[in-house]
């Protein structure tokens, strides 16, 4: 039980901090982030990371500092923060190299990947998991493999290319059962989860999410539960029972927020949208994309999908006759598309084919003259 286990360090810094051991505190500091990390008490984590950070500033070894640069990684990854992620990847690079830690090295190119997918440059998050594999495989470390596929599944499903990225599940799937890796089997059940809800195999993914919520809320960790509960409302509004589909989208979206991972909001919301929309629940699906129209400037260009996001918005627009706002958040949307498109270079032409990109890209070619497609982008919101 996690729970549990993080109670136990909790209490065992408060030994050691009563017997005043800074090293013992440091140690057993890292066990409570650790656990804190599992659970998605960011907020703890953080605080005990800049405890630990100045701790290590009186005078660190290089095992002590490669602990925390893992850790703040970790952190990066807990909360979607692609610019911590980048950072606290090349530092732990850096330092596995120095120490000679290939397991660390592996998992530093795994944070890079990550950061760079954040950011929508498949390519890139591409060559960091090849240089993660060559790592990883010189160690046999079974886990981190199942991580590597597990994610690499996500960045090949996020960028259309499903059927790789159904590949790369199966793989995982037994190397996750094999350890009995409940989280890891979770993660693997939500990707799986969205990719035959892309692929309209809504019937499958309905009982992949209902595993996935079973195993989130086993586990207690927070971003697989919210991720979980998303796809199971995808799945369950798109078979019609849009008010077991609200429901479970709701509630992802309470998981969401409470796990610190926000970054996956927008199109959480913007599933939460299409839903109420349906239902004709338009005073609830105004407020939903009141929040979401909220964050477009600061998040649209590192949105996983703002195609779908700047959908959800013109569709909540018509709903109150407002065609002007609509039109404004689907040229926003063609634009991004557009320009993320060009950006992706391999991997342009899978992730144009998704379906939600293949109405705007059509929309784009219609209404937009190519001189002006080069524009830049202003603030999203319709004045």
């Amino acid at each position: 039980n996690l729970r549990e286990a993080h109670d136990a360090y909790v209490h065992a810094l408060e030994l050691a901090r009563s017997i005043d051991d800074p090293h013992l505190v440091a140690r057993v500091r890292l066990s409570v982030i650790a656990m804190a990390l599992r659970l998605a008490e960011n907020d703890e984590a953080a605080l005990l990371l800049e405890e630990q950070r100045a701790h290590l500033a009186r005078g660190a070894t290089l095992t002590q500092r490669l602990e925390f640069a893992r850790a703040e990684a970790t952190l990066a990854i807990s909360t979607l923060d692609d610019d911590v992620a980048v950072r606290a990847g090349n530092e732990l690079l850096s330092l596995a190299r120095e120490a000679g830690d290939v397991d660390a090295e592996s998992k530093a190119h795994a944070v890079l990947a990550y950061g760079a997918h954040e950011r929508g440059d498949f390519e890139a998050a591409s060559a960091h998991y090849d240089q993660a594999d060559a790592a990883c495989a010189k160690i046999g470390n079974v886990r981190l493999r199942a991580t590597l596929i597990i994610n690499r599944g996500f960045l090949e499903s996020d960028a259309g290319r499903l059927d790789r990225a159904a590949e790369l599940f199966a793989a995982a799937l037994p190397l996750a059962e094999g350890l009995e890796w409940k989280p890891g089997i979770g993660y693997l059940s939500v990707g799986r989860s969205e990719l035959e809800f892309l692929r309209g195999n809504l019937d499958e993914a309905l009982a992949i999410a209902q595993k996935a919520c079973a195993l989130g809320t086993e586990t207690a960790e927070r971003r697989l539960l919210a991720g979980a509960l998303v796809a199971l409302g995808a799945a369950q509004a798109g078979q019609g029972d849009l008010a077991a589909g609200i429901d479970s989208l709701q509630r992802g979206v309470a998981e969401r927020r409470e796990s610190g991972a926000v970054n996956g909001l927008p199109d959480d919301l913007a599933q939460l949208i299409e839903a109420l929309l349906a239902a004709k629940r338009t005073d609830e699906a105004r407020e939903a994309a009141s929040e979401l129209c909220a964050m477009l400037p600061a998040r649209m260009e590192r949105m996983r999908h703002p195609a779908r996001v700047a959908l959800s918005l013109a569709h909540e627009a018509e709903s109150r006759g407002d065609a002007e706002a609509a039109d404004e958040y689907r040229s926003l949307g063609a634009r991004l598309l557009a320009e993320r498109i060009r950006s992706l270079g391999s991997y342009g032409a899978a992730y144009a084919a998704l379906p939600f990109n293949r109405a705007l890209d059509a929309f784009w070619t219609r209404t937009v003259p190519a001189s002006a497609r080069e524009t830049e982008i202003a603030d999203p919101r319709p004045h």
